[in-house]
């Protein structure tokens, strides 16, 4: 078996902020990243028992692999957690916050907003523009049903928990497009949580 065989089912994408991948070092011993979402980047890590580090180029070529393929095949392997998540959601009854924890890192769940689909999938199944918010690296949750009123406690719950995080990630709200892809949530100026909105983006464009 190749090491890119035993590697390959090892692999899962994260997100991370986009001045974590500033490192010092030879650049091919660099992790790997690409442009996920504003000031978000995406990596993949290598899952052992024990012990995870980030994919590099170096990596990379050892496996005589292209970078498309690493991004692919890793996220390819959240997609069983992805079909058994999606079970969890019916249509609200009113604003309905739903909460991923991942104490431990092991399952990866904060990462299922990137798998292609997944989000545009809750939205199907609720009848609802889903929100999902990522204030840490571990974990996520998300909002169906939200309202003029309910998303400016939600964005408070966001950056309570942005700020209590031992690795914080964004206090920022995702969604859908028209196409079904992950896309920063806005609001028009006037809105009752414009100005919530606003810091949520300014915090997280300082933070990086």
């Amino acid at each position: 078996m190749s090491d890119w065989e035993q590697i390959a089912p090892l692999l899962r994408p994260v997100l991370r902020r986009e001045a974590d991948q500033r490192t010092e070092g030879a650049p091919d011993d660099a992790p790997v990243s690409r442009a996920a979402l504003p000031y978000l980047v995406e990596r993949v890590v290598i899952d052992r028992a024990g012990a995870v580090r980030f994919v590099t180029e170096r990596g990379i070529q050892d496996w005589g692999v292209d970078a498309d393929t690493v991004y692919e095949t890793a996220r390819m392997n959240m997609a069983e957690l992805a079909m058994s998540t999606l079970t969890a959601f019916e249509p609200p009854n009113g604003t309905g916050v739903m909460e991923f924890s991942d104490a431990n890192g092991e399952s990866y769940v904060g990462s299922l907003p990137l798998i292609g689909g997944w989000l545009a999938g809750v939205s199907a199944r609720t009848g609802t523009r889903p929100l999902v918010f990522l204030p840490g690296q571990l974990g996520m949750f998300i909002v169906l049903g939200v309202t003029d009123e309910t998303l400016i406690q939600v964005l408070e719950l966001a950056d309570r928990q942005y700020d209590e995080a031992a690795q914080s990630l964004s206090p920022v709200p995702y969604t859908v497009d028209e196409r079904g892809e992950l896309t920063p949530f806005h609001v028009q100026p006037g809105h009752p949580a414009w100005e919530a909105l606003t810091r949520a983006e300014a915090r997280l464009a300082v933070h990086t």
